[in-house]
């Protein structure tokens, strides 16, 4: 069936198909004592009295937090509310938007493809997406005024993943280019499908030259209809038939189901009076499948459901009896790619769809060398430390984002952990 007319099927007929179906798929994550790994039970305590502290100080609803070493799970903490005015728990089986921890997942399916030999990291985007064959790259002005010089550079699928492609995130306190993107609302949720998205974002100037710099940007979005056009499926399907089925992520989708919808958490904004509900809009983009799917930031999901992705890249792209990437592709993904002339200007590198912690310290984090990493815009974040075999996972829904407790997370886990 071509792609063509694959889109003229409804996502939602599909989508909700796939997840009825796979629910027979779900494991439950293997479990052991903290001490059998190398932890000391009484010093993890501490992770759940550091999120109490966070939650009586009005900076959080509620938190999830848990912690896997050699693909068993050794911690699990879950303090506060969800809700709030309701006054209901936060449970393990709560559901998150995500937000951009989208990205790692959309990077896995992209290196899926590539070796499927479908897709090349060197490849131009404009293979996939035409539109992009004429890119140009800003140089003054704005409005009427702006100039533009044709790109010297094509821009690369290895560029979307590393986050070197030109592009950016419009904000209208931003850069001329970001205004112009801010302007014309080219963010994928206003758009009726990825290809329009795709073409109206290709008008855009870039930023700068494919590869000569790091922004961070819609190119996952990017990556999304790249992933699309090449293995012939919408991403939704992808995405459920190739990694949220083998892996057992049952609760995992670009939207959320009536059965579900008790469960997500409430989405709040730090104020000066304190934590106050974001309101509707913040999961009204979620009721339904949407016509234009979010790979940059576009998913919903649970903390069981991400520890299994993240323990398949620990475990080198294997998990729950399915093998999605090798082990080699899994190393280049987690391997820092940005050049030393974009390196000297950060603390830290970016492989093919995460940080990439090449010295933790640099950037006063805990854990091993070669530790990765990535966050939702709603304060969720995980990280893979390949060198000592752990999984972290901490989950809130805040719309104010900060790294702090990201970094009290990571410090919190390895005071715990004696080796």
């Amino acid at each position: 069936m071509h792609l063509q007319r694959r889109e003229l099927l409804t996502t939602a007929a599909a989508a909700a198909l796939s997840l009825t179906s796979s629910r027979s798929f779900a494991r439950d994550l293997p479990t052991t004592s903290p001490k059998s790994q190398g932890f000391d039970p009484e010093r993890l305590k501490r992770i759940g009295v550091a999120l109490q502290r966070r939650v009586d100080a009005g900076e959080a609803p509620g938190f999830l937090a848990a912690i896997m070493r050699n693909g068993k799970l050794v911690h699990f903490d879950s303090v506060g509310y969800r809700n709030i005015a309701s006054k209901i728990p936060m449970s393990r089986d709560t559901i998150f938007r995500i937000m951009s921890m989208t990205k790692p997942i959309t990077s896995v399916a992209a290196m899926m493809l590539v070796e499927e030999n479908k897709i090349r990291l060197t490849d131009p985007v404009s293979k996939f997406i035409p539109a992009f064959a004429q890119s140009q790259i800003y140089v003054s002005g704005e409005g009427a005024d702006m100039v533009t010089v044709p790109a010297k550079r094509k821009m690369q699928i290895r560029n979307l993943m590393m986050h070197t492609s030109g592009l950016s995130y419009g904000t209208p306190r931003g850069s001329a280019v970001e205004k112009l993107q801010a302007e014309r609302k080219l963010s994928v949720q206003n758009f009726s499908s990825l290809p329009e998205f795709c073409d109206a974002v290709a008008k855009l100037p870039l930023l700068f030259e494919p590869g000569s710099k790091w922004n961070y940007s819609i190119a996952t979005d990017i990556l999304g209809r790249v992933i699309e056009v090449a293995s012939g499926q919408p991403l939704a399907e992808f995405f459920q038939e190739r990694i949220f089925v083998p892996l057992g992520m049952t609760e995992t989708a670009f939207f959320i189901t009536p059965s579900q919808a008790k469960r997500v958490a409430i989405s709040y904004r730090a104020t000066e009076k304190g934590l106050e509900n974001f309101g509707p809009e913040a999961v009204s983009r979620f009721l339904a499948p949407p016509t234009a799917p979010s790979g940059g930031e576009g998913l919903t999901s649970t903390a069981d459901d991400y520890l299994s992705f993240a323990s398949m890249l620990l475990n080198e792209g294997q998990w729950n009896g399915a093998r999605l990437l090798g082990p080699e592709s899994v190393s280049m993904m987690r391997a820092n790619h940005l050049p030393k002339s974009i390196m000297d200007t950060r603390d830290s590198g970016f492989g093919l769809g995460f940080g990439v912690d090449l010295i933790p310290a640099s950037r006063d984090y805990y854990g091993g060398a070669g530790s990765y990493h990535w966050s939702g815009a709603q304060r969720t974040h995980f990280w893979v430390d390949p060198t000592n075999k752990i999984v972290g996972l901490s989950m809130t829904q805040v719309d104010d984002f900060d790294n702090y407790f990201e970094e009290d997370m990571r410090a919190l886990t390895y005071q715990a952990f004696m080796g």
